[in-house]
Order: C-alpha cells, then structure tokens, then sequence
C-alpha cells in the first residue's frame, strides 16, 4: 500500500529545517505527514522524537497515525 499525501503535506515532510512553523487549521492533515516524518526520522536515526499536543485525543490521534 502506497501512502499519499496532498501537496502541501508532502512539502512539509520533505522541508528538512530543524524548525518548522505553520499556522494551520483543525483537522488539515497535518498531524498525519508529522506522524510519517517523525517515524521516518526515527528510523533513519534510531534517535526519539518528542510531540506535544493539545490534550490526550490529540495525543492519541498522533501514536495511532505512527502505528499505521
């Protein structure tokens, strides 16, 4: 299965800045191309990533995409 992302998700995954800033909205997708790129991160480095999120269905939302 082939993942597939919008323009604008596949531009933040492939944007490699150590800082990242983006005024968005809810439920835009961007929690899902931050989930593929943090795993991404983790498995070419072995080295953790640490996310905050608004509360704990947030918080869920994000190690569930990481899951997928």
């Amino acid at each position: 299965m082939g993942l597939k992302f919008l323009q604008y998700q596949a531009d933040w995954i492939n944007d490699k800045r150590r800082f990242k800033l983006v005024e968005k909205s809810r439920r835009t997708g961007f929690t899902y191309a931050q989930s593929y790129e943090d795993v991404e991160y983790v498995v070419d480095t072995a080295k953790p990533v640490y996310f905050s999120s608004k509360d704990a269905t947030a918080a869920r939302e994000y190690i569930d995409y990481c899951e997928f």
